[in-house]
């Protein structure tokens, strides 16, 4: 998404050097960019600017959120021990944190048994805190409420289904026209990362053990089956089950089909959005794969 202001690598190195003086001279060099914030790294440190005013309060709140995650889940989490105040040079706070290691968990690893059973025991652990200390969204929004979903897919629903095989387009069109409700949470709201997938998600190369849980913006207090949802985009329902199975919390009666409603669905979203940036979509297309598949 667009920035509301100019940000690059000479800029990046000159705000750095006068609010942190062991950086100055320092390469800086980038590491991404997301809908939220530009990503540079230096020293060894990352370091998130946000792209526009309105993420300012996030990332305010986002460092109370990884307070509350450090707590259960430890060094996996990000440590914001780096707070840039805004100068002339750039307008907003920014955080920088040491570089969590570990490759995006959708590498190519040997197999993904002992990843499965770190991240049902780190889901565990988290969705076992108080939601009450979970701080509220600046919006105060609800996140995957059936109608936005339906009205984000719907606005992308014709591109979707011509991407799509005949045999997947029958099994996916009741999702695309929104003929099949969200079943009900019965259950209790969690303190849920709520932005899991491969890239967030980091592993150490050698053992696939869990190495670090990264990005908490869109944290908050919500159905525990989010946390599931976007694990389809590190490998298929087999290791999906294998989470569930590592996960030591009792999960209510219409779990398993809320979680597919909302995994197919997120999934042709992903899929939408993809083709509506132009991008190549390939792997988003897998992942409907995967989602219409099998499921849990």
């Amino acid at each position: 998404m667009s920035s509301d202001r100019h940000l690059d690598e000479a800029v990046a190195a000159r705000v750095l050097a006068q609010q942190f003086p062991e950086l100055a001279g320092a390469a800086v060099t980038p590491l991404g960019a997301g809908w939220d914030h530009d990503v540079f790294l230096c020293e060894g440190l990352v370091f998130r600017f946000p792209k526009r005013i309105d993420q300012v309060a996030w990332l305010a709140r986002e460092t109370e959120v990884l307070r509350l995650a450090r707590a259960v889940l430890g060094s996996i989490v990000p440590d914001f021990s780096y707070v840039g105040e805004p100068t002339s040079d750039f307008p907003y706070p920014f955080v920088g944190y040491p570089l969590v290691p570990g490759i995006p968990a959708d590498a190519h690893l040997p197999d993904h048994g002992a990843l499965a059973a770190d991240l049902g025991a780190a889901l565990t652990r988290l969705h076992n805190v108080d939601a009450g200390l979970v701080p509220p969204t600046p919006t105060g929004e609800e996140p995957l409420a059936a109608a936005g979903h339906r009205l984000d897919l719907s606005s992308c629903a014709r591109a979707v289904r011509e991407r799509l095989p005949t045999a997947l387009r029958a099994a996916a069109d009741p999702y695309l026209l929104g003929e099949l409700p969200l079943p009900p949470l019965v259950g209790g709201r969690v303190f849920a990362h709520n932005d899991i997938c491969a890239e967030h998600v980091l592993v150490d190369a050698a053992s696939g053990r869990l190495t670090g849980l990264i990005d908490w913006t869109d944290a908050m207090v919500t159905d525990p089956a989010v946390d599931f949802v976007g694990l389809i985009t590190i490998s298929d329902w087999s290791f999906v089950r294998a989470v569930r199975e590592a996960y030591r919390r009792p999960l209510d009666q219409t779990f398993a089909q809320r979680l597919t409603w909302l995994t197919r669905t997120m999934t042709l979203r992903w899929l939408g959005e993809a083709i509506e940036e132009g991008m190549d979509g390939s792997r988003h297309f897998a992942w409907v794969q995967r989602a219409f598949a099998d499921k849990p």
